[in-house]
């Protein structure tokens, strides 16, 4: 298996065919799916695209955490009571989100999206205390990350702390991308 990592750690990236779009048309038309639409749907035809983004560019850390949101978005939904933010659930859908993560940070530990994106994965896997690690190491890179408002104020109300979770979701909301 180590000899097999090797390999492919080491793979030259492939030349788009002709009448193929290369990879940043695929990378924008999956960051499109997966931000504006945000479906389960859209989510997979992301992760297609990223795939074939991959095989042009397989190094590329902007596309594996780009295809572990993907995986967590086509997660199966479950219902939520008027109360919660989340429900905490085993899929494989996780596994390869974390995968993808993993080899992001891996590739270049410092891409904060991809510790961000980590810290909402391990949040939604109900392991709390990892997610704000994640979290931390994230805004120790960007400390004005876009989504980081919103994530930690999502931690901060399950964990009861619901001055912290308004002060997040207040300063979520005053930004200019209004991911909240």
């Amino acid at each position: 298996s180590q000899t097999a990592k090797k390999f492919t750690d080491n793979i030259p990236p492939v030349a788009a065919t002709a009448g193929a779009p290369g990879r940043d048309a695929l990378l924008a038309d999956a960051r499109h799916a997966l931000r504006n639409a945000g479906t389960p749907a859209a989510a997979a035809d992301a992760a297609t695209k990223l795939l074939q983004a991959d095989r042009l560019d397989p190094r590329n850390p902007e596309i594996q955490t780009l295809l572990g949101e993907a995986a967590m978005k086509t997660a199966p939904g479950m219902p939520l009571a008027p109360d919660q933010l989340r429900v905490v659930i085993e899929t494989p859908n996780y596994g390869r989100a974390e995968a993808y993560l993993l080899r992001a940070i891996e590739l270049s530990p410092g891409y904060a999206d991809a510790h961000m994106l980590l810290g909402r994965l391990r949040y939604l896997q109900g392991r709390d205390d990892e997610a704000e690690q994640s979290y931390a190491r994230a805004i120790e890179i960007e400390p004005e990350h876009a989504s980081m408002d919103l994530f930690l104020g999502d931690l901060a109300y399950v964990k009861k702390d619901y001055s912290a979770a308004y002060r997040h979701y207040k300063s979520a909301i005053a930004k200019p991308e209004r991911l909240a």
